[in-house]
């Protein structure tokens, strides 16, 4: 079925839950093929394209939902992309010259354990938070950048444990970032953990095993 201009977008959309709707076959299934056809007649280029949609279709309602990710990342997973389009290859620190991208992303990876793990959400505050504070560390940053960003981590986020992603991203910051900017980096862990006005005991223990891995002392 084709379309030939907007208009017809919605009608394609009907069509298409009425089939998922009335078919026999279960959603998981429908979608396990899709995938596997578009692996075959998409290019390289129009995977990273179709997955960084997705992400921006995850996000639209604003929210963090594991599902959504977890989906993202079987996708990738499938088709052996490694980077969604556009992903940023370089980041800086401030008052220093640039690094390369897998640094930015750990930190993305961080700010989402301090967010999520100790009581499994993502409130919007949290979320704004850890924009603005990516944002910081972006030469030249823009929203679409930080939500790039963000996007990226999160897909290597869900794909690991908690200790893993805590392991993985503390040891590649430790490796990568000034020493003296590590200190930086714990504050803005603290400033997200405050962003919703409340800073529970299970917060606190995240922050101190996180400033333990990063070898320094959490105020």
């Amino acid at each position: 079925m084709t379309t030939d201009s907007a208009d017809g977008i919605p009608s394609l959309v009907d069509s298409v839950v009425t089939t998922f709707e009335n078919g026999d076959r279960s959603w998981e299934n429908v979608v396990g093929d899709a995938v596997a056809r578009l692996d075959k007649l998409f290019s390289e280029s129009e995977k990273r394209t179709t997955l960084t949609e997705l992400s921006k279709i995850g996000l639209a309602d604003r929210k963090f939902l594991y599902a959504e990710a977890e989906f993202i990342q079987k996708v990738k997973e499938t088709w052996g992309v490694t980077f969604l389009e556009g992903q940023l290859g370089d980041c800086s620190i401030p008052g220093e010259g640039g690094i390369r991208g897998e640094a930015l992303q750990a930190l993305a990876v961080l700010y989402l354990s301090i967010s999520y793990l100790p009581d499994a959400e993502i409130s919007l505050s949290e979320r704004e938070s850890m924009l603005a504070q990516l944002g910081q560390w972006i030469r030249d940053a823009n929203q679409d950048e930080t939500e790039l960003a963000l996007r990226d981590a999160m897909a290597l986020f869900i794909a690991r444990g908690a200790d893993d992603n805590v392991q993985a991203a503390t040891g590649t910051i430790r490796r990568l970032v000034p020493r003296h900017h590590v200190s930086v980096i714990d504050r803005d862990l603290q400033r997200i953990s405050e962003s919703d006005n409340v800073l529970e005991v299970e917060e606190r223990s995240w922050l101190q095993k996180i400033a333990v891995a990063l070898g320094i002392s959490s105020g």
